[in-house]
């Protein structure tokens, strides 16, 4: 649940439902708002407490700070962070930070803040995916492209920029880009590796199998080591625990 699901602005919705499709567009922010820099990083969740509070309009998706995501708006509503009439069909995801910010901090937070803000927009691609079947790359385009209903990403201030300059000049794109494509095209590695792990959870719960359970076990690690994607070791330790062929 998001969090202006839990927290409703008593003055102002920030979020109402779409009277449009989402087109797969992103427009990136940053939310102006002051780095946190002792302790736990809290500027995401901040921010979506202002939002909560704020007697104006303006909201976003999704925030991210260096060690934290909150989702604020649920991907199928509105949310107020666009001026210039992209909130029915776009996707808005601000980070916790000033666009100054970029050009100083650290190596390690501004990292962290990218890994957080390209995982947010994952999470909300792989609900475009799921829903609308609209498959997010990870490309800048224009204003004119965006209104053309074309999906990628865009910064705020290429949007509006009479008023607004957001996340700015020195935000690493390429590294955002970067990250988003990683984390939504897939690692080959990680997906076998969960693959294989869900398996063994599913071995795990019970060691009764039925004569069907355990072939269809079986046909699927086969599966696994025909694409290339289990090692001939975990291949062998998984077929131990269900039994070979021949026991049926």
């Amino acid at each position: 649940m998001a969090y202006l699901d839990d927290h409703p602005n008593p003055h102002l919705a920030q979020q109402r439902p779409r009277r449009a499709d989402p087109t797969g567009l992103f427009v990136v922010h940053t939310a102006e708002s002051a780095l946190d820099l002792l302790g736990e990083d809290t500027g995401a969740e901040g921010v979506a407490r202002f939002i909560s509070e704020r007697t104006t309009y303006g909201s976003y998706h999704q925030l991210a700070d260096s060690d934290s995501i909150v989702p604020v708006v649920e991907p199928w509503n509105a949310a107020y962070g666009d001026g210039t009439g992209s909130n029915d069909f776009a996707i808005h995801v601000s980070f916790a930070c000033r666009a100054a910010d970029w050009a100083t901090m650290d190596r390690a937070r501004r990292d962290a803040f990218i890994r957080n803000g390209a995982q947010a927009a994952a999470d909300a691609a792989a609900w475009l995916k799921r829903v609308h079947g609209i498959t997010v790359p990870a490309v800048r385009i224009s204003r004119a492209d965006s209104d053309r209903g074309l999906p990628g990403f865009i910064a705020h201030g290429d949007r509006d920029p009479g008023r607004r300059t957001d996340p700015g000049p020195t935000f690493p794109w390429a590294e955002f880009l970067d990250t988003f494509a990683h984390l939504t095209q897939g690692d080959p590695m990680a997906d076998y590796a969960d693959q294989l792990d869900r398996i063994e959870r599913k071995v795990d719960r019970s060691l009764a199998f039925g004569r069907e359970q355990r072939q269809e076990m079986r046909n699927r690690l086969k599966a696994l080591k025909k694409q290339g994607r289990a090692e001939a070791r975990d291949l062998d330790e998984l077929l131990e625990l269900v039994g070979n062929d021949e026991e049926d």
